[in-house]
């Protein structure tokens, strides 16, 4: 304590406050990593320490089935961070566990989010078109499939994407529109 408080370099103070979360997650003590996240996220606003313990803290409540936990750090980042990589694969990684989970309305409702400010990530919309065929709801998942290769026709993530229209296409019984899905394809893997 006594060395902490001969520190005042601003940043030197969020490494510390950072290396105590590292500490009280590998301690399994997240109510405390979460209030030394909160005390980072307000002394240190626009800082990286911050982003990186609510991600750090978001991931160890999801590893523990604590979602709403998890959820509520989310959303602070997405608030906080709106446009960062790190906010954004933590978004994405909590709506993979709920889907695990099957809890789709979340899942969604959260992809529908960071689609307000990711609109051109695939990645969000192969989330969601994989959410809402695993919810057996065929139109929307193909009509998220569309968006997304009609947004990114030459990524390389399209060819799910199109395999996954096919599929739908197929079991609603458009066998044409599945073999015209499923030759592009073909077509994009040969390209």
């Amino acid at each position: 304590a006594e060395a902490e408080a001969s520190i005042s370099h601003p940043r030197e103070r969020a490494e510390i406050l950072l290396w105590k979360v590292h500490r009280a997650v590998d301690k399994g003590e997240l109510d405390h990593a979460y209030e030394l996240t909160r005390e980072l996220s307000t002394k240190f606003i626009g800082e990286h320490h911050p982003l990186e313990a609510m991600g750090m803290v978001a991931e160890a409540y999801a590893a523990q089935d604590r979602l709403e936990n998890a959820r509520q750090l989310i959303d602070q980042m997405l608030k906080q961070y709106p446009f960062q990589d790190e906010s954004l694969a933590a978004a994405i990684s909590l709506g993979e566990r709920y889907r695990e989970g099957e809890q789709y309305q979340q899942a969604i409702a959260l992809f529908q989010q960071l689609l307000k400010n990711h609109i051109d990530s695939i990645e969000v919309w192969v989330q969601l078109a994989n959410t809402y065929q695993e919810m057996e709801d065929a139109d929307k998942a193909i009509e998220a499939c569309d968006t997304a290769i009609a947004m990114f026709p030459g990524h390389w993530e399209v060819v799910q994407l199109l395999s996954m229209k096919g599929e739908l296409l197929q079991q609603q019984g458009a066998l044409e529109g599945a073999i015209q899905a499923f030759h592009a394809a073909g077509e994009f893997r040969g390209a």
